[in-house]
């Protein structure tokens, strides 16, 4: 079965929109503005104005999204991709975390190793043969978290959630993505699903953190 999941990001005034075509399955969206985090359950103000509460589990793919260099700390695993200039490389884009194949836009340098030296400005990249490259960083450098939890989402973040309609409002997630930095102006992304599976809707709803970046 084969499903498409087709997403309007906009800007910072307008309210994002995610549909979900899946081809006959059950699946549904919630989106809009995160309201409230109450531990594992998250509440979605959607553009109508209706409150949608979203159930999560130690199963449920959490991502997060924007400006969010203060989760980029010594010790942790990245991967960079931006641009390489006199042995310097300026992130574009910082996957915090194990490498996500969703975010591979083309025409950065990748490089993945542990973070040494962070600071405001950047931070040295250790890689796995002990290279050292210094990296810097900017309020432009988009930040990726895909392995995140509930309790690290912001209120008042666009948010975009998928899974199992329950009743009186309420949705059990799949999958949920958290996107602070929009991109100024539109942007349309078509992501095809090679199925309907949770694993495919993962992958899709990942690659809205990174959409605009590879438009660059």
């Amino acid at each position: 079965m084969t499903g498409l999941v087709h997403v309007q990001l906009s800007g910072p005034s307008t309210e994002p929109v995610l549909s979900v075509v899946t081809g006959g399955t059950q699946r549904e969206e919630a989106d809009g503005t995160l309201e409230q985090v109450n531990g594992s359950s998250l509440v979605i103000q959607t553009a109508s104005g209706r409150a949608v509460t979203v159930t999560t589990t130690a199963s449920t793919f959490v991502s997060m999204s924007g400006a969010l260099l203060s989760d980029i700390t010594d010790g942790a695993s990245v991967m960079v991709r931006g641009y390489s200039s006199d042995g310097t490389v300026q992130a574009a884009i910082i996957t915090v975390g194990p490498p996500f194949s969703a975010v591979n836009p083309s025409g950065f340098v990748p490089l993945q190793g542990t973070v040494s030296h962070a600071s405001t400005a950047g931070f040295t990249l250790v890689t796995s043969r002990g290279t050292r490259v210094p990296v810097t960083t900017s309020g432009g450098t988009l930040v990726i978290v895909p392995s995140a939890s509930p309790s690290q989402l912001q209120a008042g973040t666009p948010i975009f959630a998928v899974g199992n309609a329950g009743p009186e409002e309420t949705l059990s997630a799949i999958a949920v993505a958290a996107v602070s930095q929009l991109p100024a102006g539109r942007l349309h992304v078509g992501v095809s699903v090679k199925d309907c599976s949770p694993s495919s809707i993962v992958e899709a709803l990942g690659a809205i953190s990174a959409a605009h970046a590879s438009v660059r």
